[in-house]
């Protein structure tokens, strides 16, 4: 299952090609009936997808970071994952996170690590649970707990004549 693929990184001419590249590839090795490419999906939908999936894996040539909302979404299901890392970060598979993350462009690292994934249940349950915790760290209610805390942080202290950052309120210049 290969979902949408442009996004804020990746403009639509690209993404376009990527996909036509994807198709070729897949038709290449012969399972073009076994992969298939969804595009853009509302969240219910691919919220669907992700609880009938087994694992998810993430294989960008950069590596992927937590700000990626696709991985988010994945360790949030509770789904085994593994990711590359960013270049030269590993050379091999490694627990980091809930995520099992492999080299970039390393086809054998990622076939090994699904693999292990698929069949070592506990590696899939420990990445699992991790995974969540993290996801949960990383979600909407996290961020949005975090700007309240600014915010009175920032309230509180202009009342006592300080700013948000604890320093003394600049002198006025002038008349």
């Amino acid at each position: 299952l290969i979902g949408g693929a442009e996004s804020h990184s990746v403009p639509s001419a690209a993404a376009r090609q990527l996909r036509r590249d994807l198709e070729q590839v897949a038709a290449a090795c012969g399972v073009q009936d076994q992969v298939h490419f969804t595009g853009y999906l509302p969240g219910a939908e691919v919220s669907r997808l992700l609880q009938a999936a087994d694992a998810a894996a993430f294989p960008f040539n950069a590596g992927v970071t937590r700000k990626s909302s696709s991985l988010l979404a994945a360790l949030a299901a509770g789904l085994p994952v593994i990711a590359t890392a960013p270049p030269g970060e590993v050379r091999g598979p490694i627990e980091a996170e809930g995520v099992l993350r492999v080299p970039p462009r390393d086809t054998a690292a990622l076939t090994g690590a699904l693999d292990r994934v698929l069949f070592d249940r506990a590696l899939a349950g420990r990445l699992a649970a991790a995974g969540r915790a993290l996801a949960a760290r990383h979600g909407w209610d996290a961020i949005a707990a975090v700007h309240a805390e600014v915010y009175a942080r920032a309230l509180t202290s202009r009342r006592g004549g300080e700013s948000w950052t604890g320093a003394a309120e600049p002198s006025k210049v002038g008349p």
